[in-house]
């Protein structure tokens, strides 16, 4: 049984954001490092963020990533085009 001082594991993929000269840019972190390849390892702070939203400051390598899975699986992911169609057609529907 966990004692009750244990906290959550850490999740082990999500969006993390990265700060850069050029501003800060959240991208997706999957084992070893980004999905687009260009950030390393997560070593940003705070812990990573699952893929409910589409934000502005995503990488958008790593989202057409997410997308592209999330299509070969039969399910649009949140924030592409496929899914604001179907949300479209769900609203038409009511």
């Amino acid at each position: 049984m966990p004692s009750f001082n244990e906290s959550a594991p850490e999740p082990s993929e999500g969006w993390g954001a990265v700060l850069r000269p050029s501003g800060q840019v959240t991208h997706y972190y999957r084992g070893a490092g980004s999905l687009c390849g260009r950030a390393g390892s997560y070593a940003g702070s705070g812990s990573l963020e699952p893929d409910e939203n589409h934000m502005s400051d995503d990488c958008p390598e790593c989202r057409k990533v997410l997308d592209e899975e999330a299509m070969e699986q039969g399910f649009p992911g949140p924030g592409t085009e496929a899914q604001m169609i179907e949300d479209s057609r769900n609203e038409r529907d009511l």
